[in-house]
């Protein structure tokens, strides 16, 4: 996926607790977006991406130009998740 600059998006936040899998994320530069608060209900998983998407957008335009890749999106925003 990250070599076909398609960005991820995904509710599994283990990832980011689990070390190897963030280092790989980071390593082959894949641009991802958590949804992060819970795991809800489908519908509402998309209303918060539409809300959101305008951010979304610009936070992977970014990522290609050197900002950061890893993102939480949660009812408040997109924000990205350093280190």
């Amino acid at each position: 996926m990250a070599s076909a600059a398609w960005p991820i998006l995904t509710q599994d936040e283990t990832i980011l607790r689990n070390l190897d899998q963030k280092r790989l994320l980071q390593e082959h530069k894949a641009t991802s977006f958590f949804l992060t608060g819970g795991h809800w209900a489908s519908w509402d998983n998309l209303r918060l991406i539409a809300r959101h998407w305008d951010r979304i957008e610009h936070a992977a335009n970014a990522a290609e130009k050197g900002a950061p890749r890893l993102h939480k999106i949660t009812s408040s925003g997109v924000k990205p998740i350093r280190g």
